[in-house]
């Protein structure tokens, strides 16, 4: 039994009027290891996910999201099966050969398990998932800040039961696996690795110090990586070169933010620019979008170098977390820049904040909220409204233009907070705020953490 006592503070009593020491009680939840947080956690968010993907739970867009897994990868897989890639008139295959073993590894699960081929690439992508997470754990421990981790198990469910059905989690794998590995050379390997499967984890290379040692070995580490996987899938299927011509084909996808204007322009009644399959996606056509096209490889290139600029006039600014930092600007840059912006390349942004938010004396707080709600703004636009965005609907229209720009404010966020001097080390999201400024990290002559 509680009462309330006439102060304007609550003070809690038994029912013989003892005070009850709440103190104790938050002692006592402090001393459950966060470990089990996080474990607690993850069952339950990927439960949901899995059960979503499955048809266990509701899921009205199920059909949509699988499509990917269950048709084409499923057909992808037979293909390569019989000893060779898609043709080159399959322009949806666009992936390097490495990822032909993402392929055929659920069709071989699929047998042992036997189960069918989603329900297979669905496992398989939560065992890397949670791969991940553990990985993520690790760097928690290592520098004492959880709100990477908890970020990471938050965003991912917000994206939905997509990410099973896509394999950008295997990238996202090699990028913890990057940040956690405290050997230059091995570090780059795990790089290299992602790289195979897809580009975008490249960009951690440019998060190295600028340490000439260092920075060889971790380069090394890439092209060893890199070429061992790609080589030896070449050698053994053949055609692996193919989808180098499917990628030159690519157009505006209505989802990036450079394809916006076009769609505004088709809104308004003009039929000079339509939207329709091509190339994989949905893409605008019309006077001037190949030109734009052309124009964004360059601007992603002038933003890279940009960066590359900045860093390098304010390196006396250098901070451990800038090993992550750089990369997650270098990344929102190519994606505001990108021909293409699928709904599954939040995942990218998503393990670089969270490796980020690991830091102790990161600076982008500001940004991992304002990239939550851009998770958000996509998971409206894909799945829920990519009819109304494909058919002109003003509301699809809406949405993906909140999204876009939200977009472009993260990257200014971050830009910002990656040369800011703010000392504040609180992430923003209610966990590790007892850390202050003595945590900071700083880095020794190797470039590690110190």
């Amino acid at each position: 039994m509680f009462r309330r006592y006439s102060d304007p503070r609550l003070h809690l009593t038994t029912a013989d009027g003892a005070p009850v020491d709440l103190s104790r009680s938050r002692r006592r939840l402090d001393q459950i290891p966060r470990e089990l947080y996080a474990a607690a956690g993850w069952l339950v968010t990927r439960a949901a996910l899995y059960l979503a993907a499955t048809g266990h739970a509701p899921n009205p867009w199920r059909d949509e999201e699988n499509a990917d897994v269950s048709v084409v990868f499923s057909r992808w897989a037979q293909v390569l099966h019989g000893g060779h890639f898609p043709p080159t008139s399959d322009v949806s295959w666009q992936y390097p050969p490495a990822a032909a073993w993402v392929m055929l590894v659920p069709r071989h699960l699929a047998r042992w398990m036997g189960v069918d081929y989603a329900s297979a690439f669905f496992r398989l992508m939560l065992l890397v998932d949670l791969l991940t997470t553990v990985l993520l754990v690790l760097l928690a421990r290592r520098y004492g800040r959880w709100s990477g981790v908890f970020f990471w198990l938050g965003v991912i469910p917000l994206i939905g039961p997509m990410v099973l059905a896509r394999f950008d989690l295997l990238t996202a794998l090699s990028v913890a696996a990057f940040c956690l590995s405290r050997s230059p050379l091995l570090a780059g390997v795990f790089g290299g690795f992602g790289a195979a499967l897809k580009v975008w984890p490249a960009v951690m290379a440019l998060g190295v110090p600028w340490e000439r040692r260092r920075l060889l070995r971790t380069v090394l580490g890439f092209v060893t990586g890199a070429t061992v996987v790609t080589a030896g899938t070449m050698l053994l299927l053949p055609g692996g070169t193919g989808f180098l011509h499917a990628e030159r084909g690519r157009g505006l996808e209505i989802e990036s933010v450079a394809a916006f204007p076009f769609l505004l322009m088709e809104h308004t009644g003009s039929h000079r620019w339509t939207t329709g399959q091509s190339s994989g996606s949905i893409e605008v056509s019309g006077p001037g979008v190949k030109a734009v096209a052309g124009l964004m490889i360059w601007l992603s290139a002038a933003g890279l170098i940009a960066l590359t600029a900045t860093v390098w006039r304010f390196r006396s600014r250098r901070r451990a977390a800038w090993a992550v930092e750089i990369p997650l600007v270098a990344l929102l840059i190519l994606l505001v820049t990108s021909r293409v912006l699928s709904p599954q390349y939040m995942m990218w942004a998503a393990v670089l904040m969270a490796a980020c938010l690991c830091y102790p004396d990161h600076r982008q707080k500001r940004a991992a909220r304002y990239l939550v709600a851009v998770v958000a703004l996509t998971t409206l636009d894909y799945p829920i409204g990519f009819f109304d965005l494909m058919n002109g609907a003003p509301s699809g229209l809406e949405i993906v233009s909140l999204r876009n720009a939200a977009l472009v404010v993260v990257l200014a966020v971050a830009w910002y907070g990656l040369l800011s001097r703010d000392h504040s080390t609180d992430a923003g999201t209610g966990t590790d705020t007892d850390e202050t400024e003595d945590t900071m990290l700083v880095e020794d002559a190797s470039g590690y953490p110190a």
